[in-house]
């Protein structure tokens, strides 16, 4: 996605520009998402992937954002974590969606970290070290030439060091970028139709849940310090703001939540009898759904999924499981249904993987082969 030439065009008072241009931001990014991507396992759940894009292109449409040349990275990693990186790139793992209590609380997150990109924090970093480590910027490229001497893994490791270099020297100038972006996110937040109070009560579920996580506290707070005081600055803020209105309810998020949940469980069979003791609940059935289906119990995955509500039959989520267990049952049957979804949703990313792989396995390669190059 191009830049707009009028965005292109210098802002008076930024500084940041003559330490890395927004151009160089996004070749660093880029490369740094490689290496990332070379020592760090992805989260290959395209239903799971889609929902997270949407949430943050949604954010994006409606944040501060000059360079809207975005790259989310989802990571297969339960602990609770979210990152953005010079130029665009957004990382997320998959146990932040399980920390979060709802959509709102997920959404928070996300705006903050592309708070931190639309006001160039990291950028204002580097300028600050400028100061006091003239050679900063000498050692974030020496690093990414490390990574890609060495596979990978020290560069990132390097390239983490050199732009947090000089950390204790500039404590209270993170701390001021800490809550512009939580000022900034939060209007984000209620342009984007979200509920502005869902940054503290994001901020107090982290604070709450860290204490029971020993010595180690979650990456994102190591990294985004929740205080009494930047819960209070969040409460009042939100107090003053007005929303444009709340986005309407979908089970989307729930689905998501249990999907991930039900992925990293070790025990599938625990956690059907689990489900199954609040069996009233229509995302305990598409729990029921998910780990029968991994315990390979076809019938009873299917059984469940014709106790949900039509509403949520309806969804990517739900329907996406019913696809690999009629699969197995019926391929044709399946891919006709795949088939007609494509005609409908032609630019539908779990449409287009998931038939794909139906046109893959039912052997129709040159079909396939075509679909793919459309």
């Amino acid at each position: 996605m191009s830049v707009p030439a009028s965005n292109q065009l210098p802002t008076i008072g930024d500084t940041t520009s003559s330490v890395i241009s927004l151009q160089q931001e996004y070749q660093l990014g880029r490369t740094w998402a490689r290496l990332l991507r070379g020592s760090t396992r992805e989260y290959h759940d395209p239903v799971v992937y889609n929902y997270l894009s949407d949430t943050l292109w949604n954010l994006a449409a409606t944040s501060q954002l000059v360079d809207r040349r975005l790259q989310l990275i989802v990571l297969d990693n339960p602990t609770l974590n979210a990152f953005a990186v010079p130029g665009g790139i957004v990382g997320i793992n998959a146990g932040l969606v399980l920390a979060a209590e709802n959509e709102q609380q997920l959404a928070s997150v996300v705006a903050h970290e592309l708070a931190h990109l639309s006001q160039r924090h990291y950028a204002q970093q580097l300028e600050q070290q400028r100061i006091n480590q003239p050679l900063i910027l000498a050692g974030v490229l020496a690093s990414i030439v490390a990574g890609a001497a060495s596979g990978g893994q020290a560069g990132v490791a390097g390239l983490s060091t050199s732009i947090a270099a000089g950390k204790q020297l500039s404590l209270n100038f993170s701390r001021r970028n800490e809550q512009e972006a939580d000022r900034i996110g939060m209007l984000n937040l209620v342009a984007s139709g979200y509920d502005p109070n869902a940054m503290h009560q994001m901020f107090g579920q982290l604070q709450r849940s860290s204490r029971f996580l020993g010595q180690r506290p979650p990456e994102f707070l190591l990294t985004h310090p929740v205080t009494e005081s930047r819960i209070a600055d969040a409460k009042n803020r939100a107090k003053q703001l007005a929303s444009n209105g709340h986005r309407t309810y979908t089970p989307e998020f729930g689905l998501i939540k249990t999907r991930i949940r039900v992925s990293y469980s070790k025990q599938p069979a625990d956690l059907i009898k689990e489900y199954e003791a609040q069996s009233q609940d229509p995302l305990s059935q598409y729990g029921i759904m998910l780990a029968a289906t991994r315990n390979l119990q076809f019938d009873k995955a299917m059984q469940a999924y014709n106790k949900l509500p039509a509403s949520f039959k309806t969804n990517w989520p739900s329907t996406s499981v019913m696809w690999n267990c009629s699969w197995l049952k019926d391929y044709p049957a399946a891919l006709a249904k795949l088939d007609s979804l494509y005609q409908l949703y032609p630019d539908s990313y779990p449409v287009r993987l998931f038939y794909g792989r139906a046109l893959m396995n039912a052997g129709k390669y040159q079909k396939q082969s075509a679909f793919t190059k459309a």
